[in-house]
């Protein structure tokens, strides 16, 4: 995949496998997102995703991560909703250890919440996974919707995301599984819900409203917010990359400008696009003290995982690691808005200068 998908530079992969990658996105003005590109199969794979994401894009509770962009009529489709800074459900109790007790309600409770939301606005999540659930800053939050089955697809419709929401809970309270186990930590009458929500006739599950009326009447669901288990430390790209920069020395300082433009080059279509650069170079026509000074550069910014290096074209190569810095990044953004037209000529000299020096 390139840099750039419609008006959004792509950054890290967040998400993936199965149908659907989930990649870090920013526009234009330099916004976070994330944006999901869905594998298509078919004219009925593509026109059940249309209904979903239309369907989806009706949804508006604050449980809910708000689906902004849908583009399914290009190659390849993608949809775009808003990001959710925190650690995922998974990424929690993989760290942290199961749920129990009141946390354990309130999870169910916010979950539930956020399923009758979407399936009151006529919607389907269809890809309910402790993936899909972030613990944000004001409690958890669903994740990728519009991604998952359609009304009219594979998946069960609303009685299937009830059920993905009993595997959900059981998962939450036992680490692992969709069956209910054994012990204390799904007590009543939360047990009986997720027996209930795990019912193989689909028929016979209740609804996401029905789940979500039964637990607001237990007292162990309404005492208070259901928070990460730690301060939540997801900075956007630029945030990270402007954290280096202010660690870095006044000499380095003087030299990330150049560094940074001469990874940057016009692409085919005369944008901005990262362009991998030899570390010879860089480093073309420097003295030893600014030799010094650039590798202390690329060293702190690859430690931060920002810039990357690559075997082709010749080891030693250095590039950019995701071209969504180049928007993400105000201080980036603005040292090329003042320097773009010059850069073709910045990258020529520095070539002869290294030709120079063989």
């Amino acid at each position: 995949m390139t840099d750039r998908l419609g008006g959004y530079w792509l950054g890290a992969r967040l998400d993936g496998g199965g149908q659907v990658i989930v990649r870090e996105a920013y526009d234009e003005s330099g916004a976070r997102h994330a944006l999901g590109v869905p594998s298509l199969p078919d004219a009925a794979a593509r026109a059940r995703l249309a209904a979903s994401a239309a369907a989806a894009g009706q949804v508006r509770s604050l449980s809910v991560a708000k689906l902004t962009e849908a583009r399914l009529d290009g190659e390849p489709p993608y949809l775009v909703s808003e990001y959710i800074e925190g650690p995922t459900l998974r990424q929690v109790v993989d760290g942290h250890g199961p749920y129990a007790g009141d946390d354990l309600y309130r999870l169910a409770a916010a979950t539930a919440t956020a399923l009758a939301a979407v399936h009151e606005a006529g919607a389907v999540h269809g890809a309910l996974t402790p993936d899909k659930v972030v613990l944000g800053a004001t409690g958890p939050r669903l994740v990728g919707l519009g991604l998952g089955s359609g009304p009219g697809g594979d998946g069960e419709g609303p009685s299937g995301d009830v059920h993905a929401w009993g595997r959900l809970l059981v998962f939450a309270a036992y680490g692992s599984g969709d069956r209910l186990g054994h012990g204390e930590r799904l007590d009543r009458p939360l047990r009986g819900l997720v027996a209930a929500a795990l019912h193989h006739d689909p028929d016979a599950r209740p609804s996401a409203r029905q789940l979500l009326m039964s637990l607001l009447d237990a007292p162990q669901s309404q005492q208070g917010r259901l928070l990460p288990p730690g301060p939540i430390h997801d900075p956007p790209l630029g945030d990270r990359a402007e954290a280096v920069y202010l660690g870095l020395s006044p000499a380095e300082h003087d030299l990330v400008p150049d560094v940074f433009l001469r990874l940057v080059g016009p692409d085919s279509d005369g944008l901005d696009a990262v362009a991998p650069t030899p570390r010879d170079e860089l480093i073309a026509g420097r003295s030893t003290e600014e030799v010094a000074s650039i590798d202390g550069v690329l060293k702190a910014y690859a430690e931060a995982g920002l810039i990357t290096e690559r075997p082709d074209p010749a080891p030693g190569t250095l590039a950019i690691t995701h071209g969504a810095l180049l928007r993400a990044w105000p201080r980036l953004r603005e040292w090329l808005d003042g320097e773009r037209d010059g850069l073709p000529v910045h990258r020529e000299l520095a070539r002869a200068a290294r030709r120079w020096e063989a």
